[in-house]
């Protein structure tokens, strides 16, 4: 593990709120039906892979015009996504996508192709590592949706840590791994030009209270 400073920038979370989920037999069947769904409206132009870590759908991809998306033709990218999740939201994890997932950008390249990147949030609380992204070609039609999104329900936000509190554990964590710094010249470097960062260097901040669903970042189930 490698920091560009003797710090932790952007610390992940004063606080995590642990989740987890599995997939049960009739969540199974209810995801079933919405790939069938979306299959017979896309007129069998939808790819759909299930994500082995939240067990709802992590990438569709559609052939040009395939997606249906109950919204006017020169409706925006962001406007396209939401008339899609009004529709297909089950099929993400989501519930109520209006709530669920904030706006962090929406851009057109220079060849007319849009995306649009969203971020889940649960009572305002956001949700590590789980975003959904959308992209259009130049036509404006929908052809793929990547996401990590996945169900929180009936989760207590309240933290557990003073923020404080979280910044020194993870301090105490991180201080315990093995970590190296860049290059330098001073007495502490070591035969590969690298030098292993004492606790006393590590600082926490930028703090934020965040969901986190295990096994998501390392891509199995939690």
């Amino acid at each position: 593990m490698k920091f560009d400073k003797n710090r932790l920038w952007n610390l992940a979370a004063c606080a995590l709120l642990c989740t987890s989920a599995s997939l049960s037999a009739e969540n199974g069947e209810a995801l079933q039906n919405e790939m069938d769904r979306l299959s017979t409206a896309s007129g069998g132009g939808a790819e759909i892979s299930i994500d082995s870590a939240t067990d709802v759908a992590g990438f569709i991809r559609f052939t040009p015009g395939a997606a249906s998306i109950a919204a006017e033709s020169s409706a925006t990218a962001v406007e396209k996504t939401r008339a899609f999740l009004d529709d297909y939201q089950a099929l993400l994890g989501l519930s109520d996508h209006r709530s669920e997932l904030a706006l962090v950008r929406a851009i057109t390249d220079t060849a007319g192709r849009g995306r649009t990147r969203f971020r889940q949030v649960y009572l305002g609380v956001p949700v590590f590592g789980a975003e959904l992204t959308s992209h259009f070609n130049r036509n404006g039609e929908l052809i793929a949706i990547s996401s990590s999104t996945f169900p929180v329900e009936e989760l207590d936000t309240t933290p557990h840590w003073l923020a404080s509190q979280a910044r020194q554990i993870a301090i105490d964590h991180v201080s315990k791994q093995s970590l190296t710094t860049r290059p330098n010249s001073g007495p502490s470097s070591s035969r590969t030009g690298r030098s292993r960062a004492q606790a006393p260097d590590l600082i926490a901040i930028n703090g934020e209270l965040m969901i986190f669903r295990t096994g998501l970042v390392k891509g199995i189930p939690g």
